[in-house]
C-alpha cells in the first residue's frame, strides 16, 4: 500500500537551507519510483509549478535533480512566445538551483543558458506502489510480471526506476508477455547538475521487462544520431494505485461493447484525463495518455498522442526513426502520420482498423 506524505516533503530557500521537512523524503520517492511535482519562486510574488519528467538522484550531494524538457520559451514582461521559438529545458536541483538550456526549435542552434537560485517546494505523489522489479537479464526479483501486465491493460500509468533515474513511460507496448515502455522526456546530461556546453542530444530510452535497454541518441533539432547504446539493466516497474475507470469499450467499427460514448464525452468534459489501450494485433497492445481532445458534434470522440517514436528493431544504422503522431477515435479508427525526428520529413500516413478501450481518472 502507498505511504502517505504531508506536502510539501521539502522546502529550500535560495541559499539552499531547507525551511520544511527533509531532503531525504525526496530522495526516498525518487529512488521508490514515486512522482514528484515541484512548486518554485524568486523570492517575488510569483509561483511556478512544473511537473518532473526525470527524476535523478545525485548520491555525490546527497540530492535530487529534476528535468523539464516540454516547455517553450516566453517573454516575461507580457506572457507571451518568442519569435523565433526555443526550447526552454531546465534542470532543478535540491541545492536551489535552476540551470537552463534554451535551444532554436527545428535546428540545432542554441540560444543561451543560464543558472539561477530560487526558493524550491517538492511535493510527492503518494500513490505509486512497486509490481515489478527484474534482473538485468529479465529474471523476476520482486512481483509479478504477470500483475504489471494485467494493470497496464486496466490503464494505469507506469513509472520505471532504473540507475540514478526514475520517470514516466511515455508509452507502453506490451508484445506477448514482454513489455516495453519508451522514456522520451529527456535531454541527455555528463552530469546531474549540468547540461553539455554547446551540444543538446536527445535521450531516447526503452526499457523491457525481459532487461533489454536500448538508448538511442539524437542532437536536438536535428535527425543527426550520436550514438545508439543496447546492453541490459536491472528495473522497477511502479504502477500508481489510483484507479482508472473504463467506461467505454470500441471495437474496430467504432460499435460500443461496454460502456457508452455519452458517458467518455461527459467524463472529459468534465476535465478527466484520458488513457487509451489499443489493441493493434491479437498479441501487440499499445496504450497512452492523450495529450490533447476533441470532442465532434457526431458525438464521436477523438484522442492526439505525439510521445510515440518508431525505432528499428534491426538496429539497421542508416534507419532514421520517426514520431508517430496519433489521432485515436472512437469509430474505431487511428490514424497516424509518420515524421521524421528533427527533420520536416513525411514518412507516411496510415489509417487502421483497431479495438479500443477508453479510460478516465
Amino acid at each position: 500500500m502507498a505511504e502517505t506524505h504531508t506536502n510539501p516533503v521539502y522546502c529550500a530557500d535560495s541559499k539552499s537551507q531547507p525551511s520544511c521537512g527533509n531532503i531525504a523524503d525526496v530522495i526516498s520517492a525518487a529512488e521508490q519510483g514515486k512522482n514528484v511535482r515541484l512548486a518554485y519562486d524568486f523570492g517575488g510574488s510569483s509561483i511556478f509549478l512544473t511537473s518532473i519528467s526525470r527524476l535523478e538522484v545525485d548520491h555525490g550531494s546527497c540530492g535530487v535533480v529534476g528535468q523539464t524538457p516540454w516547455k517553450i520559451g516566453r517573454l516575461a514582461s507580457t506572457g507571451k512566445y518568442s519569435s523565433p521559438y526555443y526550447w526552454f529545458i531546465t534542470l532543478f536541483d535540491s541545492m536551489s538551483t535552476r540551470v537552463v538550456t534554451r535551444w532554436y526549435v527545428g535546428k540545432h542552434s542554441p540560444k543561451s543558458g543560464s543558472s539561477q537560485s530560487l526558493h524550491t517546494y517538492w511535493n510527492v505523489e503518494s500513490c505509486w506502489d512497486l509490481v515489478f522489479l527484474h534482473s538485468a537479464n529479465g529474471e523476476h526479483l520482486i512481483g509479478s510480471k504477470k500483475n504489471l501486465i494485467e494493470l497496464i491493460l486496466q490503464g494505469r500509468r507506469v513509472r520505471l526506476v532504473f540507475g540514478p533515474y526514475s520517470m514516466e513511460a511515455d508509452n507502453v507496448v506490451i508484445d506477448d508477455d514482454n513489455v516495453t515502455a519508451q522514456l522520451l522526456s529527456q535531454i541527455d546530461t555528463p552530469t546531474a547538475r549540468t547540461f553539455t556546453t554547446g551540444d543538446a542530444v536527445w535521450k531516447w530510452v526503452r526499457l523491457s521487462s525481459d532487461g533489454t535497454y536500448a538508448v538511442d541518441l539524437y542532437d536536438i533539432g536535428s535527425s543527426n544520431m550520436n550514438a545508439r547504446i543496447t546492453s541490459t539493466i536491472q528495473a522497477a516497474w511502479v504502477v500508481e494505485s489510483r484507479v482508472w475507470r473504463r467506461v467505454l469499450s470500441t471495437d474496430s467499427i467504432g460499435d460500443e461493447i461496454i460502456g457508452s460514448k455519452l458517458d467518455l464525452k461527459q467524463a472529459v468534459s468534465a476535465g478527466s484525463r484520458l488513457r487509451c489501450v489499443v489493441l493493434l494485433q491479437l498479441t501487440s497492445t499499445v496504450v497512452v495518455t492523450a495529450d490533447n481532445i476533441q470532442i465532434n458534434v457526431d458525438g464521436n470522440i477523438a484522442a492526439q498522442v505525439f510521445r510515440l517514436i518508431s525505432f528499428d528493431a534491426n538496429g539497421t544504422s542508416n534507419f532514421i526513426p520517426f514520431w508517430r503522431i496519433l489521432i485515436i477515435t472512437t469509430n474505431g479508427e487511428m490514424k497516424e502520420t509518420r515524421w521524421t525526428v528533427g527533420e520536416h520529413v513525411q514518412r507516411g500516413d496510415v489509417v487502421s482498423r483497431v479495438r479500443i478501450k477508453w479510460f478516465v481518472d
